[in-house]
């Protein structure tokens, strides 16, 4: 095969795999801000609706909540909605956050938010109570729409 066909072949060959690439590429700026909006959204879902709200936004299973050292740790929609309620007994609280930042995989369909939370509520004897911390949660695009999968927080 003379070299000058081997160069144009070689040429078409590499022009299509970059042309396949771009147009097949996921715009991770354009994920980052779909996160922060899914985020954004999430925090005022549990504003509004409370633990029905927060729960609302996980995957259904295969999910890990930690709750805190020594919790276990909650891996469906359902478990997480349960110890929320019980948590929240009698007691109710206010849990708001904010994310920060966000990043996201190449392909599009995993990514992370974090950012800063702030739970107002009431102690054991009904004093005025306020706890701040930080979390990291993990999304997953699963049947088109951002469910968290993972959420840690300090």
């Amino acid at each position: 095969m003379p070299s000058n066909l081997i160069s144009r072949l070689l040429l078409v060959l590499l022009t299509g795999a970059f042309l396949v690439n771009n147009c097949f590429a996921t715009n991770v700026e354009k994920v980052k801000q779909e996160l922060m909006d899914a985020d954004r959204a999430f925090a005022v879902e549990a504003e509004k609706r409370g633990v029905e709200g927060f729960a609302s936004y996980f995957a259904e299973t295969d999910v890990l909540k930690f709750q805190g050292p020594g919790e276990r740790v909650l891996t469906t929609r359902n478990e997480i909605l349960s110890e929320m309620l019980k948590a929240q007994g009698s007691r109710p609280f206010l849990l708001r956050w904010s994310p920060i930042k966000a990043d996201a995989a190449k392909s599009g369909e995993l990514g992370y938010t974090f950012g800063g939370w702030t739970i107002n509520g009431k102690d054991r004897d009904g004093n005025p109570q306020t706890m701040k911390g930080h979390y990291v949660s993990i999304w997953k695009k699963q049947n088109g729409k951002w469910k968290v999968v993972a959420d840690l927080g300090s």
